[in-house]
């Protein structure tokens, strides 16, 4: 899979409008199918925006925009969380212990 960073925002904007088109669905009769649908979406979510700020090419991760890995910068871990209270995906960078 090759990725620019034109391709991952015209997908994350494509996923946001398939979230919210479900989300005015409702739940319908079928509660579990419904909100784990929902957290799915929520998941490629973050999951594309942790790709849009990760400038670099990683293993799968490949940017036809930056096609080279960049150690320096970019040799940690991405953490994603989503509280409740704010509904805000918060991103955080730990080092990766390679050296």
């Amino acid at each position: 899979m090759i990725r620019s960073q034109e391709s991952l925002e015209r997908t994350l904007v494509a996923c946001q409008v398939l979230a919210n088109e479900f989300e005015a669905t409702g739940a319908g009769g079928n509660l579990r199918l419904w909100y784990e649908t929902r957290d799915m979406l929520t998941i490629a979510r973050l999951t594309l925006q942790a790709a849009v700020g990760r400038r670099e090419r990683r293993g799968a991760h490949f940017r036809s925009d930056y096609p080279v890995p960049d150690d320096q910068q970019w040799r940690r871990a991405q953490m994603v969380e989503q509280p409740p209270e704010t509904g805000l995906p918060r991103f955080e960078w730990t080092p990766v212990g390679l050296e």
